[in-house]
Parts: structure tokens; C-alpha cells; sequence
């Protein structure tokens, strides 16, 4: 018996029908690995995102920050460390041509709320949350005609845009 058997067969279908790309936000946030752990949190609030890429000094992606992370260094006592001291080293991601399926196993093999869109170079190009994945699930879920649409792409409100870096 599936573990979930009143769940609607039909939307696994319909998952795998919309790509990553008609999801994602683009240009996701982003700080530099030498800053202190306490400006990236208030980055991330600042901005109203759960995580920012982390990139070096060439500007390539060497990790992400996330509010748990930050949370993690106070509960140590490491708050003013480098972000890099705290990060998670490994950025996952998938290619914007991947289905939203695809990016939903991901997340849920990885134990992450988010993916990050890479192009073909490996250059960040977008991030993918739960809650983009949770819209789209509504939108099929919404009716029968509804399902055979693409969703509307997700736009952050005003204040979240652009998404940028933070510097040291």
C-alpha cells in the first residue's frame, strides 16, 4: 500500500510537466565568504530570505548560509566568525530544465527548503523554495482546468528585490 493513498495520482504527472525555470526566482541573494556571521543575518532578514549563496573572493559559489546556520554559530558562540566558517559547504542545485518533480526529490533526499538553478557553466542563476513547489501544488490542486496551466512565475514582493550580494 503507498504510504499516502488518497494522495491524487495525477499530480506527480503534472509536476513533471513544469520546469524549474517557470519557478524559480532569479538572481538569487548572495554574500561574500569573508563576512561576519551577525551582517549575514541581517542580510538574510533584511532581504526576507532563509539562505544566500556563499561566494568567494573570484565570486563562485562555495556554500550557502541559512538562518539555521546563523542560529547554529550563536548557540556556539561564533557569531562573528566568517560565514565561511559556518556555511554549509555544498551548494544544491538543479539545471533550470529540470522538473519541478525533480527539484522536490532533491530537496527532500537533501533535507534542504531550497535548490538553486545552475546554469550549464555552473553559474547561479535562480532559487527554487518549498513554498514555490507548495504555490504550484495549489495552482493544480485549484481544479481540473487549472492543473493544464503553467503557474505564474513567483515575484518576490518590492522590498526583496533585488535579491544582490552583500560585500565584505
Amino acid at each position: 500500500m503507498p504510504p499516502f493513498p488518497l494522495a491524487p495520482t495525477t499530480t506527480r504527472a503534472r509536476l513533471e510537466d513544469i520546469r524549474v525555470r517557470d519557478l524559480m526566482t532569479p538572481n538569487p541573494a548572495s554574500v561574500r565568504h569573508g563576512i561576519p556571521v551577525r551582517e549575514a543575518a541581517a542580510f538574510l532578514a533584511g532581504r526576507g530570505v532563509g539562505a544566500a549563496l556563499v561566494v568567494n573572493d573570484a565570486g563562485r559559489p562555495v556554500g550557502v548560509i541559512s538562518q539555521s546556520d546563523v542560529l547554529l554559530a550563536v548557540e556556539a558562540g561564533v557569531d562573528g566568525a566568517p560565514v565561511r566558517e559556518v556555511m554549509s559547504p555544498a551548494v544544491i542545485a538543479v539545471e533550470p530544465d529540470a522538473d519541478a518533480l525533480q527539484a522536490a526529490v532533491v530537496m527532500i533526499r537533501c533535507m534542504v527548503r531550497r535548490v538553486f538553478v545552475v546554469d550549464e557553466d555552473g553559474t547561479p542563476v535562480g532559487v527554487v523554495s518549498t513554498t514555490d513547489l507548495l504555490r504550484t501544488l495549489k495552482t493544480i490542486w485549484a481544479g481540473p482546468t487549472a492543473g493544464r496551466r503553467r503557474p505564474e512565475p513567483h515575484r518576490p514582493a518590492p522590498e526583496h528585490q533585488p535579491h544582490g550580494e552583500l560585500a565584505p
